[in-house]
C-alpha cells in the first residue's frame, strides 16, 4: 500500500510499504520534530555516528623523538559529508619517570593538528595540554582534551595522541600505569578513552 502526499501547489511524496515482512521488513516510522517541522539526521548539529576505544593495557616508551604516538589508543571514523565535523574527546591517564614536561596533541592520519595546538613561537614545541614538572613520579595524571575538526573528507580517518617530549633528558613515559611496579594493593592500573563523533554541519 501507498500513502501519497500532494504539495498544495506542487510536488508530492510517497510512503511506501514493503512489499514482504520475511526478513523482518515491518518497520515503524517514528518521526521526531522541532517546532512542528520533521527533524532529519542531517540536520546541523545532529550526531550522525559515535566510535569510541578504551585502551585498557599499558604503554611505556622511552622517547628518543619530539613527539611518539600512542600506541592502540586511536580511532576511525568515515563521515558522510566533507562539511561535517569530527568531536574528538579524550581522557588520558599518564605519567612520567621524571621531574619534566609532559605535552600531548591529537593528530589525524598520523599528523599532528596543529589547528588544535597553541600558535607556533619560536622554537617552543605546539601542544593541546600538558602538565609542569613534578616530582611524585608515581602519582597518575589525568588529561582531558578535547576538538571540533573540520576534515573535509569523506575517506575514513584515523585519529590519536601524540606524547610531546618535554625534555631532551632520559625519562620513560607510562600510561594506564604509574612508574614504581610494585605489585600491591596500593597500586592500580588505569584506562583512557578517545571518542569520535561525527556532527552534521
Amino acid at each position: 500500500m501507498t500513502i501519497k502526499l500532494v504539495g498544495s501547489s506542487s510536488g508530492s511524496v510517497s510512503l511506501q510499504a514493503p512489499a514482504s515482512t520475511s526478513g523482518g521488513a515491518n518497520r515503524v516510522l517514528t518521526l521526531p520534530d522541532i517546532n512542528s517541522t520533521v527533524d532529519t539526521t542531517g540536520r546541523a548539529g545532529n550526531i550522525l555516528q559515535v566510535v569510541s576505544t578504551t585502551k585498557t593495557d599499558q604503554f611505556s616508551v622511552t622517547p628518543s623523538a619530539a613527539e611518539t604516538p600512542i600506541t592502540g589508543l586511536t580511532a576511525s571514523i568515515t563521515p558522510n559529508s566533507t562539511s561535517n565535523k569530527v568531536l574528538i574527546t579524550c581522557h588520558l591517564s599518564a605519567v612520567s619517570s621524571s621531574s619534566v614536561w609532559t605535552f600531548f596533541a591529537f593528530t589525524r592520519g598520523g599528523s599532528k593538528i596543529t589547528a588544535a595546538c597553541g600558535d607556533a613561537q619560536g622554537s617552543r614545541s605546539q601542544a593541546m595540554v600538558g602538565s609542569l614538572p613534578y616530582n611524585q613520579t608515581d602519582t597518575m595524571n589525568n588529561f582531558y582534551l578535547q576538538y571540533l575538526d573540520s576534515p573535509s573528507s569523506t575517506s575514513a580517518l584515523t585519529y590519536g595522541v601524540n606524547y610531546i617530549r618535554g625534555s631532551t633528558s632520559s625519562h620513560t613515559f607510562y600510561v594506564n600505569y604509574g612508574t614504581v611496579s610494585s605489585d600491591v594493593a596500593t597500586r592500580a592500573t588505569f584506562s583512557s578513552t578517545i571518542t569520535l563523533m561525527e556532527i552534521a554541519a
